[in-house]
């Protein structure tokens, strides 16, 4: 399979972009500079306090309750020889014993799938299979994103209630066999205390940031929504000081807006906006889907080109690599199944890291890049920067073939990758 031709890091944005043959492809990175390391907290040791005093006394007599307990009670534990914990002062510590539990291919759950699809044709195209489809994205997504507003089916078009059963709604990260497991020891933080600020000369993840786009801060501004969706973006994390308030963890707090599963007249099912207008690169979600090595993803595209399934996406943006001709490490097999490609694009898929600190395995996430309207269709482009001049090929070496675009937009190519 060919390999497209990547931009290196420079003052020109460099092309990170999904690439569709029965592979698409993106990109993604990581930090060389070390984060300035915490002054390890001591333990001092002081004379035995007694819990009651006689100023404690004299408030028990009057029947309150002293204010001096609580914190006498925590030095008391630490003259005992236990060390005192506390939220503040040990949020990363308590992050790496509570850290989130790696996702396992093998564990992905199919029992509700593999009942509906045993039914017979009449009963999968029953009307309440919707509202079940619906229940399940809930759950799927309800410890990420629990505030996240509801996401809509909708058919206009047919009778199908549903996207096929196979669609299996997530906003997880499922690793494949071979595939590394996240190393959260490896994982470096920002020793701020609070919301961190763009401005800082010291925090390790504004310096992380800045290794890859020189604009300075953070990516995302005061209200939260991306400055450039061509370089990587670098999230505070479970080992980080900083409060949950902070401006650099905008995808940790989940999509905003409301979206719609919908069927389309030509294309099958995509996702479209809701009742509101989404303003400009906004966070709508994860492109989720299972972290498979390179080989097991040449496998898989092999066997999807003989139906058309195009979901595969080689991590290959332009930080990962070290030069042009270097394969990808990883692909991505995405389970938001649809067909979701525009020359027109209103999203783009942007490399995303939080808690991982591989730099070949970033989070494929979606931000608009412009302005979408109530109930416009979300796409993005299947094609990166350095792909939009190039003609369509009759094929390629490994059968896949360009194949008719449906996008209808009036910068159509008239093609895209099968």
């Amino acid at each position: 399979m060919s390999r497209r031709n990547h931009s290196e890091a420079s003052s020109e944005a460099p092309s990170s972009r999904p690439r569709r043959s029965t592979r698409l492809s993106s990109s993604s990175a990581s930090s060389s500079v070390e984060p300035e390391e915490l002054p390890r907290r001591r333990l001092w040791r002081r004379e035995p306090v007694g819990i009651r005093t006689p100023s404690d006394d004299e408030v028990a007599r009057q029947g309150g309750i002293s204010r001096a307990t609580r914190p006498k009670f925590s030095r008391a534990f630490e003259d005992a020889g236990f060390e005192s914990l506390s939220w503040k002062k040990d949020r990363r510590r308590v992050a790496r014993e509570f850290a989130p539990v790696t996702q396992s291919a093998d564990d992905i759950p199919t029992d509700l799938q593999d009942r509906i699809n045993a039914l017979s044709p009449e009963a999968r195209r029953a009307s309440n299979l919707q509202a079940i489809f619906e229940a399940e994205i809930a759950a799927n997504t309800a410890e990420d994103e629990p505030n996240a507003p509801p996401i809509r089916i909708i058919n206009d078009v047919d009778d199908e209630p549903t996207p096929p059963m196979e669609f299996y709604y997530t906003n997880l990260m499922w690793h494949g066999a071979d595939v590394p497991r996240p190393d959260f020891e490896a994982l470096k933080g920002c020793g701020c205390i609070g919301p961190c600020n763009p401005n800082s000369k010291t925090c390790a993840c504004v310096r992380r940031n800045k290794q890859y786009w020189d604009g300075g801060g953070f990516m995302y501004d005061q209200k939260g929504k991306l400055k450039h969706h061509q370089y990587p973006i670098f999230e505070c994390n479970i080992n980080c000081g900083c409060s949950d308030d902070c401006p650099n963890r905008v995808m940790q707090r989940g999509r905003q807006y409301e979206i719609a599963i919908q069927k389309t007249e030509a294309k099958g099912w995509g996702v479209f906006a809701g009742p509101k207008r989404i303003p400009a690169y906004s966070f709508l979600g994860v492109y989720a889907g299972e972290y498979l090595t390179d080989q097991e993803g040449e496998k898989r595209g092999l066997y999807y080109n003989s139906f058309g399934r195009t979901y595969l996406f080689d991590v290959d943006f332009y930080h990962v690599k070290k030069d042009e001709d270097e394969p990808p490490k990883y692909c991505i097999d995405a389970y938001h199944a649809g067909n979701n490609h525009s020359c027109d694009p209103n999203c783009a898929i942007v490399a995303g890291y939080i808690n991982e600190s591989n730099i070949d395995k970033p989070l494929l996430t979606i931000f608009t890049i412009k302005d979408v309207e109530p109930y416009e269709e979300l796409c993005f482009s299947y094609f990166g920067v350095d792909e939009e001049d190039k003609p369509a090929l009759a094929a390629q070496a490994n059968g896949a073939v360009y194949v008719p675009c449906r996008c209808g937009t009036a910068k159509c190519k008239g093609f895209l990758w099968k």
